[in-house]
C-alpha cells in the first residue's frame, strides 16, 4: 500500500489555503486527487452558517464565512492547476435561509438557497429563474422560492460528470429536468 504523508505535501501554483479545518480538508482532498488514488468523491463540511443572530453583513460572522469558503475555494482550484478539468466543486445545504433579517441581526432556517459549482466542464452561469425578494414572490411571505430541484443538479452531476447510468436506481420515479450547467 502507499503512504501519503499530508505533512509533506506541498501546493502548486503558489496556493495558499486557509488556516483551518477548512483549508486542511482541501488540501488533503487535492493531494489525494493528485496522488491518483482513485477518489471519485469527496465530502467537505464548512460549518458555522446557522447564524440566527450577529450575522453581519460586509464584515462580521457571514463575512468572515464567505472568506473562509472563497478562500479556500480559489486556493484548491488554483493548486489543482489543469487537473481542474476532470474535477467538479460542488457546493449545497441542507437549508436555506429567510429573505429578512430576524430582531437579533440574523436570519432563520428557509427554504430554498443558492449553489456553486466550479470545474473544467462547469459551463458558468445562474441557472433557475430568480423570483426576487417582494413579499408575494416569496414562499409564505417569508422564504426563498425554490426554482430549481436539486435532484436535477445531483442527476446532472451523476450523469454528466460521474457518467453513471443509474439514475433510475438512484432516484426512483424522479424525472430529472436537464439544467444545462455541466457540458
Amino acid at each position: 500500500t502507499r503512504q501519503i504523508d499530508p505533512k509533506a505535501y506541498r501546493p502548486a501554483n503558489g496556493a495558499v489555503y486557509p488556516a483551518n479545518l477548512f483549508g486542511s480538508q482541501l488540501q488533503q482532498t487535492a493531494q489525494l486527487i493528485k496522488q491518483g488514488v482513485g477518489l471519485e468523491v469527496a465530502s467537505i463540511d464548512l460549518g458555522g452558517w446557522d447564524t440566527h443572530s450577529g450575522q453581519g453583513g460586509a464584515v462580521r460572522a457571514q463575512a468572515n464565512l464567505l472568506k473562509n469558503f472563497s478562500d479556500g475555494i480559489a486556493a484548491f482550484c488554483l493548486d489543482m492547476g489543469t487537473t481542474m478539468q476532470n474535477v467538479l466543486v460542488l457546493t449545497m445545504t441542507e437549508f436555506g435561509r429567510t429573505a429578512g433579517e430576524n430582531g437579533s441581526g440574523g436570519t432563520d432556517h428557509g427554504n430554498a438557497s443558492a449553489w456553486f459549482a466550479v470545474g473544467g466542464r462547469v459551463k458558468g452561469g445562474i441557472y433557475g429563474t430568480w423570483p426576487g425578494l417582494a413579499k408575494d414572490k416569496l414562499y409564505l411571505q417569508r422564504y426563498l422560492a425554490h426554482s430549481v430541484d436539486f435532484r436535477d443538479i445531483f442527476a446532472e452531476v451523476l450523469s454528466k460528470h460521474l457518467a453513471s447510468n443509474a439514475l433510475a436506481q438512484i432516484l426512483p420515479g424522479y424525472t430529472p429536468q436537464v439544467r444545462g450547467f455541466i457540458g
